[in-house]
């Protein structure tokens, strides 16, 4: 993989990007802190997604000559951040999220302020109400 790299010419920029809405993101709000949310354990959006993009850059490029990492810190883990890997001749950044209501993959899922539920699981709950009145 790395030796078809020459075939594309010159790497400059490199921008990676893993993120995904996690099913225990209401709850972490809530304060159960289950493992993909406790940077001991290896949770976060670093340890738990982020690895992933650094592993394939550190394959096609190898050991970068400076690091530095811009997380946003949400109760003392990163549920998102940037990982910007310098090497001589190119910049590759890495970013990973895990659970924030942005990423989630309906748009109808965004938190309403005072909603202990996110709407997606509002508006689940209200079809199967529906479908008990119907029946």
């Amino acid at each position: 993989m790395a030796s078809d790299l020459q075939l594309l010419g010159p790497v400059h920029v490199v921008s990676l990007n893993y993120t995904q809405y996690s099913s225990r993101y209401d709850r972490f709000l809530a304060g159960d802190i289950s493992p993909a949310f406790n940077p001991r354990l290896g949770g976060g959006a670093l340890l738990d997604l982020n690895v992933y993009n650094i592993h394939l850059a550190v394959s096609l490029f190898g050991a970068p000559l400076d690091v530095h990492y811009f997380s946003n810190l949400q109760k003392g883990v990163d549920t998102s951040g940037v990982l910007v890997l310098a090497y001589d001749d190119k910049q590759a950044s890495l970013t990973a999220a895990i659970g924030l209501p942005g990423l989630c993959p309906q748009p109808a899922c965004h938190r309403r302020p005072g909603s202990s539920q996110g709407l997606h699981a509002l508006r689940k709950k209200q079809k199967k109400q529906n479908r008990k009145i119907k029946n």
